[in-house]
Order: C-alpha cells, then sequence, then structure tokens
C-alpha cells in the first residue's frame, strides 16, 4: 500500500521522509541573519492583526468596483447628538451616519518585481503572506537571502497600506468613546443590524421636526444635513425639559454644552421627584 512519505516516488524516483520539509526550512533560516526572519515574522504578524479588523469593515460587493486591487470600507460615524421633546418627555440620542471610501489594495494582491517566484494563494481576495514567507523557505540559500529582502520591503508597503485604512476607520472613535463614557452605552462601528435602533411611530423627522412620512422607512430626511442615518436614543427622561437642539461632538465646546444639558435635566427629575 502507498504510504503518504511515498507518493511523490513517482516524481522523483526516491521517496523522501515526510518531516524533509520541516528540515529544510529549518536549515535555511539557521543560515539567514535572525533579524532579517524576526523583522519578516513581526511584520506577517501585525499586518495580520490590522487586516483582520480592517476587513471587518470591507463592503462585500462585486459591482462596487472593477479592478481587484480596489477595495469598499464602510464606517460609523457618530458625530451628533439631538434632543427633543414632547409634553410627556425629553430624549437625547445619536445620529449615525454610513460612509464608504474606496482604498487601493495593490500591496495586498499584487507582489512587487522580483518576488514572483511563486505563484501565491489567496485568503479574501488577497495574498497569503504567510503561506508565502513558509514556501520561500524551500528555497536555495543564494536565492532565498534576496527574496526575503524583497518580502520585507513588500511587508512594510503592506502595512502602509493597511495602516491607511485603519486610519480612516479609527476617525471616529474619540466620538464613540465620548458617548460611552457620557451615556454608559456601547455603539457598534461594524454591525449593519439597524434592530436596536429606536423609532416612534410618527411621521416626522426627529432631527429636525419636519413632517416627512416616509422617514421610518428609508431614514432619509431632505430637510437635514444628514441625508442617510439611523437614529438611537441613549437618554430618555419622564418629562419635559423643553431642549431641542443639535451637538456636534467634533466641538469641544458643543460636548460641554451637551453635558450641561443633561446635568440640567438630571437636576430638573430630581426636582421634580421631590
Amino acid at each position: 500500500m502507498e504510504t503518504p512519505s511515498n507518493k511523490r516516488k513517482a516524481d522523483s524516483g526516491i521517496p523522501y521522509p515526510d518531516d524533509l520539509v520541516p528540515r529544510v526550512r529549518a536549515k535555511a533560516v539557521s543560515k539567514l541573519p535572525p533579524d532579517l526572519i524576526s523583522s519578516i515574522r513581526e511584520l506577517l504578524a501585525t499586518n495580520k492583526e490590522v487586516f483582520d479588523r480592517c476587513m471587518k469593515s470591507k463592503v462585500h460587493n462585486d459591482d462596487d468596483n472593477d479592478s481587484t486591487s480596489l477595495v469598499t470600507c464602510r464606517r460609523k460615524v457618530f458625530n451628533v447628538v439631538a434632543s427633543s421633546n414632547d409634553s410627556e418627555r425629553t430624549e437625547f440620542g445619536v445620529v449615525t451616519t454610513t460612509e464608504k471610501k474606496d482604498f487601493d489594495i495593490m500591496p495586498l494582491v499584487q507582489l512587487s518585481s522580483g518576488l514572483d517566484l511563486f505563484q501565491p494563494t489567496f485568503v479574501l481576495g488577497c495574498i497569503d503572506f504567510n503561506a508565502l514567507f513558509e514556501t520561500s523557505l524551500l528555497l536555495d540559500c543564494d536565492i532565498l537571502l534576496p527574496f526575503l529582502d524583497g518580502l520585507k520591503d513588500h511587508l512594510e508597503l503592506v502595512k502602509i497600506c493597511l495602516s491607511s485604512i485603519e486610519e480612516w476607520l479609527m476617525e471616529s472613535r474619540d466620538s464613540k468613546i465620548f458617548l460611552g463614557a457620557t451615556f454608559g452605552t456601547q455603539l457598534d462601528d461594524h454591525s449593519e443590524d439597524e434592530s436596536d435602533t429606536d423609532y416612534d411611530e410618527v411621521d416626522q423627522c426627529r432631527i429636525c421636526g419636519k413632517q416627512f412620512k416616509s422617514y421610518l422607512d428609508t431614514r432619509r430626511c431632505h430637510f437635514c444635513p444628514y441625508p442617510v442615518f439611523t437614529y438611537k436614543v441613549l437618554k430618555r427622561t419622564g418629562m419635559d425639559a423643553k431642549l431641542e437642539d443639535l451637538f456636534d461632538l467634533n466641538d469641544e465646546h458643543e460636548r460641554a454644552k451637551l453635558i450641561k444639558c443633561l446635568e440640567s435635566t438630571e437636576d430638573m427629575e430630581k426636582n421634580e421627584v421631590k
């Protein structure tokens, strides 16, 4: 019966042990500069972590881009808090807008010149650089050293590419942290599920107050500066504090104003109880 170790006999004429590939790789690594190997492994690990975070925001729609080197990412932006009231209550809600942006990820889908010694494998449409690195360790040392030098330079390009995506995704993080600290609410950056969005059965915009009957279905109001958004209630009081305003979280003065309004409503509630 043919064993796995003998399956290549037809190709080479001589079977070789199953542990030959690991031993060849270990021998190759032992002859290379230690700092080169460690720096490559560090880049591979760092890039993998950032890649996984970025792919959570990838828009999976093949019709968005004609080029395979373009990827569309989506982010949620929490930049505006709205306060509104009626005769029975006052509430504060965050206006969550969704933004998209295209990024050129050429270093993740195409190798630099001189690295095309192997046909790379792909994961989620991008080159599997860990597999490429492990495969390269089977090269002769005279070829391996310049290959790894080039691979390291290419991984630096990948790092720059991924960093630009993550920086864009993280731009609204400060507002998210502020809302969490102020209202004790955790907001999801990536979820597309709108089931946690709190709407009332009314036919007017929760932001500007204009009548717009299809607002609840489309989450669009052509009177507002926020044409596509979701509105999530963060705090609701059982009294009319007569507060109707918009707070721009990009402005420190607006944040301070919001905190004062919250403190004012809390004081009014305490007095109401008394």
